[in-house]
Protein backbone atom coordinates (compact mmCIF):
# COMPACT_ATOMS: atom_id res chain seq x y z
CA UNK A 1 0.00 0.00 0.00
CA UNK A 2 2.82 2.25 1.06
CA UNK A 3 4.57 2.14 -2.19
CA UNK A 4 1.29 2.40 -4.60
CA UNK A 5 0.92 6.11 -2.56
CA UNK A 6 4.26 6.53 -3.13
CA UNK A 7 3.95 5.64 -6.88
CA UNK A 8 0.73 7.88 -6.85
CA UNK A 9 2.33 11.04 -5.23
CA UNK A 10 4.95 10.94 -7.38
CA UNK A 11 2.89 10.74 -10.43
CA UNK A 12 0.46 13.60 -9.17
CA UNK A 13 4.11 15.60 -8.74
CA UNK A 14 5.68 14.69 -12.24
CA UNK A 15 2.06 15.79 -13.63
CA UNK A 16 1.83 19.42 -12.02
CA UNK A 17 5.46 19.95 -12.71
CA UNK A 18 4.20 19.25 -16.45
CA UNK A 19 1.41 21.18 -16.16
CA UNK A 20 1.77 23.53 -13.99
CA UNK A 21 5.12 24.36 -14.12
CA UNK A 22 4.99 27.38 -15.80
CA UNK A 23 4.52 30.57 -14.04
CA UNK A 24 1.76 32.66 -13.35
CA UNK A 25 0.61 35.40 -15.28
CA UNK A 26 2.11 38.83 -14.17
CA UNK A 27 -0.24 41.29 -12.75
CA UNK A 28 -0.46 44.35 -15.31
CA UNK A 29 1.33 46.60 -13.66
CA UNK A 30 4.20 43.54 -13.20
CA UNK A 31 3.93 43.19 -16.80
CA UNK A 32 4.39 46.69 -17.96
CA UNK A 33 7.39 47.39 -15.60
CA UNK A 34 9.17 43.89 -16.52
CA UNK A 35 8.71 44.42 -20.23
CA UNK A 36 9.61 48.40 -19.87
CA UNK A 37 13.12 47.03 -18.52
CA UNK A 38 13.56 44.61 -21.26
CA UNK A 39 12.41 47.20 -24.04
CA UNK A 40 14.83 49.88 -22.17
CA UNK A 41 18.02 47.37 -21.78
CA UNK A 42 18.04 46.71 -25.78
CA UNK A 43 17.12 50.09 -26.02
CA UNK A 44 20.20 51.24 -24.70
CA UNK A 45 22.51 48.64 -26.13
CA UNK A 46 20.91 49.79 -29.52
CA UNK A 47 21.79 53.26 -29.04
CA UNK A 48 25.23 52.09 -28.42
CA UNK A 49 25.75 50.54 -31.52
CA UNK A 50 28.43 52.77 -33.47
CA UNK A 51 26.57 54.40 -36.01
CA UNK A 52 27.51 53.12 -39.33
CA UNK A 53 30.18 55.99 -41.97
CA UNK A 54 30.29 53.07 -44.94
CA UNK A 55 28.27 50.21 -46.45
CA UNK A 56 30.41 47.47 -45.33
CA UNK A 57 29.98 49.17 -41.32
CA UNK A 58 26.00 49.47 -42.57
CA UNK A 59 26.00 46.23 -42.63
CA UNK A 60 27.60 44.93 -39.75
CA UNK A 61 25.18 47.64 -37.95
CA UNK A 62 22.04 46.08 -39.55
CA UNK A 63 23.42 42.54 -38.41
CA UNK A 64 24.08 43.79 -34.71
CA UNK A 65 20.91 45.36 -34.46
CA UNK A 66 18.85 42.56 -36.17
CA UNK A 67 20.18 40.06 -33.17
CA UNK A 68 19.53 42.49 -30.80
CA UNK A 69 16.19 42.65 -32.01
CA UNK A 70 15.42 39.16 -31.62
CA UNK A 71 17.10 38.91 -28.32
CA UNK A 72 14.46 41.83 -27.47
CA UNK A 73 11.29 40.12 -28.92
CA UNK A 74 12.11 36.47 -27.25
CA UNK A 75 12.96 38.00 -23.85
CA UNK A 76 9.51 40.11 -23.78
CA UNK A 77 7.79 36.17 -25.46
CA UNK A 78 9.13 34.37 -22.15
CA UNK A 79 6.69 37.40 -20.39
CA UNK A 80 2.56 36.14 -19.35
CA UNK A 81 0.91 39.09 -19.67
CA UNK A 82 -2.47 39.09 -17.63
CA UNK A 83 -5.32 37.03 -19.70
CA UNK A 84 -6.79 40.24 -20.86
CA UNK A 85 -3.52 41.58 -22.30
CA UNK A 86 -2.75 38.26 -24.02
CA UNK A 87 -4.11 38.92 -27.11
CA UNK A 88 -3.00 42.24 -27.75
CA UNK A 89 0.42 41.29 -26.75
CA UNK A 90 0.65 38.43 -28.69
CA UNK A 91 -0.13 40.56 -31.61
CA UNK A 92 2.74 42.99 -31.06
CA UNK A 93 5.46 40.11 -30.82
CA UNK A 94 3.43 39.16 -34.00
CA UNK A 95 4.42 42.55 -35.56
CA UNK A 96 7.60 42.82 -34.03
CA UNK A 97 8.46 39.15 -35.42
CA UNK A 98 8.18 41.02 -39.24
CA UNK A 99 11.36 43.17 -38.51
CA UNK A 100 13.97 40.32 -38.03
CA UNK A 101 13.34 39.05 -42.31
CA UNK A 102 13.32 42.81 -43.36
CA UNK A 103 16.59 43.49 -41.30
CA UNK A 104 17.92 40.25 -43.11
CA UNK A 105 16.80 41.61 -46.63
CA UNK A 106 18.69 45.06 -45.39
CA UNK A 107 21.67 43.14 -44.39
CA UNK A 108 22.35 41.41 -47.61
CA UNK A 109 21.25 44.42 -49.88
CA UNK A 110 23.75 46.70 -47.79
CA UNK A 111 26.75 43.46 -47.95
CA UNK A 112 26.13 44.20 -51.44
CA UNK A 113 26.27 47.95 -51.86
CA UNK A 114 22.60 48.35 -52.75
CA UNK A 115 22.09 51.23 -50.80
CA UNK A 116 18.82 52.46 -52.38
CA UNK A 117 17.39 48.98 -51.77
CA UNK A 118 18.17 49.25 -47.65
CA UNK A 119 16.71 52.37 -47.64
CA UNK A 120 13.65 50.92 -49.53
CA UNK A 121 13.87 48.12 -46.86
CA UNK A 122 14.17 50.91 -44.00
CA UNK A 123 11.21 52.69 -45.20
CA UNK A 124 9.49 49.20 -45.00
CA UNK A 125 10.96 48.60 -41.38
CA UNK A 126 9.66 52.27 -40.39
CA UNK A 127 6.07 51.56 -40.61
CA UNK A 128 6.31 48.08 -39.06
CA UNK A 129 7.97 48.94 -36.41
CA UNK A 130 5.24 52.06 -36.04
CA UNK A 131 2.61 49.66 -35.86
CA UNK A 132 4.73 47.94 -32.68
CA UNK A 133 5.22 51.18 -31.58
CA UNK A 134 1.37 51.66 -31.47
CA UNK A 135 0.63 48.19 -30.08
CA UNK A 136 3.36 48.66 -27.49
CA UNK A 137 1.45 52.06 -26.49
CA UNK A 138 -1.98 50.67 -26.29
CA UNK A 139 -0.05 47.90 -23.75
CA UNK A 140 0.95 51.00 -21.98
CA UNK A 141 4.73 49.63 -22.88
CA UNK A 142 6.02 53.37 -23.30
CA UNK A 143 9.56 52.50 -23.63
CA UNK A 144 9.10 49.63 -25.78
CA UNK A 145 6.60 52.26 -27.84
CA UNK A 146 10.66 54.72 -28.04
CA UNK A 147 12.70 54.55 -30.62
CA UNK A 148 16.18 53.87 -29.98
Amino acid sequence: MRALLVLLLLAFTLGVAACGGSSPRLSRSDFVQKANAVCEKYNDELRALPRPTSAAEFADFVHKGKALVRKQVDELGGLKPPAALQPAFDRLLAVAGREAPILDQMEVAAKGGDLKKAQRLDAKLSAVDAKANGDARRLGLTVCAERP
